[in-house]
């Protein structure tokens, strides 16, 4: 009789779990095609920011070398100017040269900044992509409730959001930095003409006559 009362009250908490998992809200479907959606999406922008961070990076590479070339071209052209007999016309060229100097120091430090930035992001990106796989899996199992999922997703996409403007600002502020190093390198390659004064003119090797 005992073993008896035992089986059935085994079957009963089992009829009861049954019951429990039976009656459990279930994330609806239109929330699983957004995930779905969701996802597609999150690879497509890691898959530009990965591209894009790597077309930056070696661009602004590119040109700290211009500038570091043309800061070595524009001190060889003060260390001529600081020969020139004209006090007003040296002066005026030495403010250029420094104010070219400055801009070149100015850019260098913000293309250093601007990798240690995509260096970070692209760190924080994949933590989130694998928090993102994680948080997937269990929508995939069914172990989240209706709200998790809703909860969850809104989150995702407001850093997918959030992550599309970065990129955005990160692409004007590279854009405008090309600008500046072309405008930058033209300057300097202007001192030279700039230079080729009366009292100070330039001989056939390009060299400066005092």
């Amino acid at each position: 009789m005992k073993e008896v009362m035992r089986k059935s009250g085994f079957l009963a908490l089992a009829l009861a779990l049954i019951f429990v998992t039976a009656c459990k809200p279930k994330v609806d479907e239109q929330t699983k095609k957004d995930a779905a959606g969701f996802e597609a999406k999150w690879k497509a922008t890691g898959d530009k920011a990965t591209a894009w961070i790597t077309m930056a990076g070696a661009g602004i590479d590119s040109m700290k070398n211009a500038q570091m070339d043309m800061m070595k071209d524009s001190a060889k052209m003060m260390d001529m100017t600081a020969k020139m007999k004209d006090a007003k016309k040296k002066s005026m060229m030495m403010m250029k040269g420094d104010s070219t100097k400055k801009a070149c120091m100015g850019m260098m430090a913000m293309g250093d900044d601007a990798k240690t930035a995509m260096a970070t992001f692209k760190t924080n990106w994949d933590n989130d992509s694998k928090t993102w796989g994680d948080w997937k899996a269990k929508l995939d199992a069914g172990t989240l409730s209706p709200e998790d999922a809703k909860s969850g997703l809104t989150m995702f996409n407001a850093k997918l959001d959030s992550d599309n403007n970065v990129l955005m600002k990160w692409n004007d502020m590279y854009t405008k930095m090309k600008s500046d190093c072309a405008a930058a390198c033209a300057m300097g390659k202007n001192m030279m003409p700039m230079g080729d004064m009366k009292d100070a003119k330039m001989d056939k090797k390009g060299k400066m006559k005092m």
